[in-house]
C-alpha cells in the first residue's frame, strides 16, 4: 500500500506484524495483497493457511490480481471476454512467480521448521500464517501463557532468519458492544504478549459491516495502531469485490471529517444543545 510505504518505507526484514480484525473485515485480504506485492518484486514467500485450503488461498490470489470477485473464478460461464482475459494475465503472472501455500493444522515449531528449509535452500521474503488462535498450542498452564510462546517463536524466527512474519489474529468479541466499533491494542485476544512482541499491529476496519447505511460503503481503514519504529497512522484504501483497491488518500479523509462534524451535537444560539 503506497501511503504506509511512503510514511514508513515498507517493514523490515527481522519485523513480526500483527494483522488483527473481526470476521469480514479483510485481514486474509490484506494479507494476500501483500504476499502479492512481495511476489510482484521476485521475492519467494510461504502462506500457512490454517482455515482454508491451498486451492481457496489460489483461488484469492488470482482474484486480487485479477480484480475479479472470488464467486466469479467459480462461474467461469457467466464471464464476459474482458473477464477472462484479466484472469489469465493474473495466472500467468502467479505462475511466474516464486510463492508457495501450505494448509493444514500445524504447531508454531513445525511451521518454523518448514519455513527455515525454505530459507535455506533459496531464502524466504516473508511468512505469513492464517491464523494464530488455529496454531496448535503448545500444553501450558494458562492459555496466554501458550499465546506468549507462539509469538515469542515467530520473532524469534524473524531475527535470526531476517524473514518478517505476518501473523493473522481473532479479535475480542467485546468492541461489538461499543459505539465506536474500531479496534485498538487491548481488543487483541490474549494481548500482552502479542502487543510485547509485535513491532507492527495492523487493523483493517469497514465500516459498512456494521452498518448497511454506512456514509463509507466502499472505503476501508487501514488502522497501523502500533509501528515500533514510527507514529501510528490511520490510511485509507477502496474496498471491491471483496479486495482492496488504492483511492485518493485527502478525499477519504475529507469525507471521513465531514461525516464526524455532521455527528457532532449542534447548538442553538443560546449556546444549548438543539433537540
Amino acid at each position: 500500500m503506497e501511503p504506509m510505504d511512503d510514511k514508513y518505507g515498507g517493514f523490515d526484514r527481522t519485523d513480526l506484524i500483527i494483522l488483527a480484525g473481526r470476521p469480514g473485515m479483510g485481514k486474509t485480504e490484506l494479507a494476500i495483497m501483500i504476499a502479492n506485492s512481495i511476489g510482484r518484486s521476485k521475492g519467494r514467500g510461504l502462506f500457512v493457511s490454517m482455515e482454508m485450503s491451498e486451492m481457496q488461498i489460489v483461488e484469492r490470489h488470482v482474484a486480487d490480481r485479477s480484480g475479479l470477485a472470488v464467486g466469479a473464478l467459480r462461474n467461469p460461464n457467466d464471464m464476459i471476454d474482458e473477464q477472462f482475459t484479466r484472469l489469465t494475465v493474473a495466472s500467468s503472472q502467479l505462475q511466474d512467480e516464486d510463492n508457495y501455500v501450505l494448509d493444514g493444522a500445524f504447531s508454531v515449531d513445525e511451521i518454523i521448521a518448514h519455513a527455515e528449509r525454505m530459507n535455506q535452500d533459496n531464502g524466504l521474503s516473508f511468512l505469513a500464517i492464517d491464523y494464530l488462535q488455529l496454531i496448535k498450542k503448545p500444553k501450558a498452564e494458562r492459555n496466554d501463557l501458550a499465546i506468549a510462546y507462539i509469538t515469542g517463536r515467530l520473532k524469534q524466527f524473524a531475527l535470526r532468519n531476517k524473514v518478517p512474519v505476518i501473523l493473522l489474529s481473532q479479535l475480542n468479541r467485546g468492541l461489538e458492544s461499543r459505539i465506536d466499533k474500531r479496534p485498538n491494542l487491548g481488543d487483541l485476544r490474549e494481548s500482552g504478549s502479542i502487543e510485547q512482541d509485535a513491532d507492527v499491529v495492523i487493523f483493517p476496519y469497514r465500516d459498512e459491516v456494521y452498518d448497511e447505511h454506512s456514509k463509507f460503503k466502499g472505503i476501508a481503514e487501514i488502522i497501523v495502531e502500533k509501528y515500533r519504529s514510527g507514529q501510528p497512522g490511520t490510511f485509507y484504501i477502496g474496498w471491491r469485490n471483496g479486495h482492496f483497491t488504492r483511492i485518493d488518500q485527502q478525499e477519504a479523509a475529507a469525507r471521513y471529517a465531514q461525516n464526524e462534524d455532521e455527528a457532532k451535537p449542534k447548538s442553538n444560539w443560546r449556546g444549548q444543545k438543539a433537540g
